[in-house]
């Protein structure tokens, strides 16, 4: 698991420097989404957060406190979402799941 994107880029230094193959021989997830995850090679497994959404919120509730400085901070959960590219080592599942049944797969 990676914590942001540009640690991603030394992480994958490091992987390939090694001789280790993703995601046969580790799978590697970051968190956050960006365009970048989609054209690695493999593509990158992400923890996609709706950063439209956390913006929205968090200016709402700045612009609620600098009206009426009596209100009080908040905690706001916002639910993030997997999106599960090549980099996981669930692709694999998923191909030994097509060898199985006799699909065609990549």
């Amino acid at each position: 698991m990676v914590a942001n994107n540009e640690m991603v880029i030394g992480c994958l230094n490091k992987i390939h420097e090694e001789g280790l193959r993703i995601p046969k021989d580790l799978s590697i997830i970051s968190f956050d989404d960006v365009l970048l995850s989609i054209s690695l090679n493999p593509p990158l497994t992400a923890i996609a957060q709706p950063t439209k959404e956390i913006g929205a919120k968090a200016t709402n509730h700045l612009l609620d406190r600098l009206v009426d400085n009596t209100k009080p901070p908040q905690t706001l959960i916002i639910e993030s979402n997997l999106v599960v590219r090549e980099s996981c080592g669930q692709c694999l599942v998923n191909i030994n799941q097509k060898k199985l049944k006799g699909e065609e797969y990549e």
